[in-house]
């Protein structure tokens, strides 16, 4: 199960994209590896959902491109996890 809390970006996997796209060749691979010989399943969720991974995308996002291997889950996370863990709810803020 592949879980995003970009709307745009799953409704972007989901559907044909014309080719012209400046994220055609990304979408492209997306596409195919959810074609491959496996059951996946690829769904919106809003970020109150898995802060989790809403962390280390923000995270991820202040360090530089590439590869990143942690062996232990970086500051903030591990409060995140234990939140998780005991089923923390967070309510869901909603601009009009």
């Amino acid at each position: 199960i592949v879980e995003s809390d970009s709307l745009l970006a799953v409704n972007k996997v989901l559907k044909d994209l014309q080719p012209r796209d400046p994220l055609f060749q990304i979408v492209k691979q997306c596409q195919e590896l959810l074609r491959r010989d496996w059951e996946c399943v690829l769904c919106h969720t809003y970020r109150e959902a898995n802060m989790c991974a809403d962390f280390l995308a923000s995270w991820a996002f202040q360090g530089s491109f590439g590869v990143t291997i942690l062996s232990n889950p970086p500051g903030h996370l591990h409060r995140l996890i234990e939140e998780d863990l005991i089923g923390v709810a967070r309510p869901r803020a909603i601009v009009s």
